[in-house]
């Protein structure tokens, strides 16, 4: 949902959907409160229906509970989950500096039938496993993709 995927089969997701808008943080050791309010302040007063969130590594959500707002206030960039009363989700499949803010109500994922399990007993029957298959076939659509920031590094 938040990388895409470029080899076939295609899948958009919103670091690969055209019209995303970024913001550039050079370092993510450098990074300023000032910074994550600018992301915030790329969508706001866009059309949008749900609430805001940031998703991002746990390692970039743990370095901004260490980095002090400094001259902004008091405290520090994340706390208690929150940036600026933006929730903050970690999603253990993003890389440090992969930063992404938005509505994600704009997220559609389309499923075509259910999940599809199959047990095959005979390909590691060798060595007393049994295979278990599972397969899903879904689509995502972002609908609104300015209403979308993602941070880049240059």
């Amino acid at each position: 949902m938040l990388k895409g995927n470029a080899s076939s089969p295609a899948i958009t997701g919103v670091k690969t959907a055209t019209g995303v808008q970024t913001y550039v943080i050079a370092s993510m050791a450098s990074v300023t409160w000032a910074d994550l309010l600018n992301i915030i302040g790329k969508v706001e007063g866009l059309e949008w229906d749900g609430e805001q969130e940031f998703v991002m590594s746990a390692s970039d959500n743990a370095l901004l509970k260490s980095i002090p707002k400094g001259s902004y206030g008091s405290g520090f960039i994340a706390e208690d989950g929150y940036i600026d009363g933006r929730r903050v989700h970690v999603d253990g499949s993003l890389s440090s500096g992969d930063i992404f803010f938005g509505d994600f109500s704009n997220v559609v994922v389309g499923q075509w039938g259910g999940i599809e399990l199959m047990v095959d007993p005979y390909t590691l029957a060798t060595a007393g496993s049994v295979r278990v298959i599972v397969s899903l076939v879904c689509d995502i659509g972002i609908l609104r993709p300015n209403t979308f920031v993602m941070r880049t590094a240059s």
